[in-house]
């Protein structure tokens, strides 16, 4: 009798240690998918994308036709070249005016000299008339000369103003008119940038590494911007999107570890997952939900990373998730 007690006492310990309580639940495989669009208008010259190609991140998969934007380009760097010319230049013009200037003021300074021997001599030759030894018609040609010199050297003064004047007038006028270029120059370079990033817009760049999906358009076709060229997805990296009761939910963790076993896979590979987000907002149950409560009224959606590096799972397979 004691015999029989202990085959059945071990047969009953290894059911109950072998027993294991694990939630389950079940979605399909999602992948992060971009559909790129033309960012400019034109006819595609080249497109080598195909559906099944991998395609690295920010590689040029594409050139749209950028021959009348080139074209626009040229027509505003000769525009922007010529208004640069007109801008005058205040050191030739208010160099002109400096000499000037300084011949002027040398002029005066020569007439004042002269001015100041007039009337030394003046002062000699007045003597002399006073003491009868010259007469008076010479001191009266050095009077006539001294009032002819005083004339010339108020012209000569006045004439240095005028210039001063002018000099004045000619740097504010040159920098209003040179402010004006500028701000027509500035107006233009930024035209000039705008057509660089308009020709930049004809070179497609890939978003993300990836395998392409879909493919909407040929060479040779015309686009627009918001044309969709081709759809990408980054296989390496899915998602599992699944359904959760309210009594699982409670039991699961944002960062927790998984697996998942997905179907239609002959290996029977076991995928560690892991839980990447849970909604925080409860909703009816969708068709797609797989729970062991299937007749729940309201579940949560959560979603479950998974590491596809040898891109063995593919987008639409069904896996079921132990939790």
């Amino acid at each position: 009798m004691l015999k029989l007690c202990i085959p059945i006492g071990a047969i009953i310990f290894c059911a109950c240690n072998t027993h294991v309580n694990t939630e389950k639940t079940g979605g399909t495989l999602e992948a992060s998918e971009v559909t790129v669009s033309a960012e400019t208008t034109g006819k595609i010259l080249v497109f080598p994308v195909e559906e099944g190609h991998y395609l690295n991140k920010d590689s040029i998969v594409g050139i749209i036709d950028t021959i009348s934007i080139y074209r626009q380009l040229c027509g505003m760097i000769s525009m922007l070249k010529a208004t640069e010319k007109k801008t005058k230049s205040i050191t030739t013009e208010q160099g002109i005016l400096k000499a000037q200037f300084q011949a002027q003021h040398e002029q005066i300074k020569v007439l004042q000299a002269e001015l100041d021997g007039m009337l030394v001599d003046q002062q000699r030759f007045g003597n002399l008339v006073k003491a009868d030894a010259v007469p008076t018609k010479q001191l009266d040609d050095i009077q006539a000369a001294i009032a002819v010199l005083r004339a010339k050297l108020n012209a000569a003064k006045s004439a240095l103003q005028v210039t001063a004047k002018r000099m004045e007038a000619n740097i504010e006028n040159s920098s209003q008119y040179n402010a004006s270029i500028k701000a027509e120059c500035e107006k233009i370079q930024q035209d000039v940038r705008s057509m660089y990033d308009n020709i930049k817009r004809c070179f497609i760049l890939n978003p993300i590494s990836g395998r392409v999906l879909y493919k909407y358009v040929n060479v040779s076709e015309y686009v627009s911007p918001g044309k969709h060229l081709y759809t990408i997805a980054d296989l390496h990296n899915l998602y599992l999107r699944c359904y959760l009761s309210p009594e699982q939910r409670a039991k699961v963790k944002l960062g927790q570890t998984v697996s998942v076993n997905v179907e239609h896979l002959n290996q029977g590979k076991i995928y560690t997952g892991k839980v990447e987000w849970i909604s925080d907002v409860a909703e009816f149950t969708p068709k797609q939900a797989q729970t062991p409560e299937e007749r729940a009224i309201q579940v949560f959606a959560v979603k479950v990373a998974i590491t596809n590096e040898d891109e063995a799972l593919k987008i639409g397979m069904y896996g079921n998730v132990s939790f």
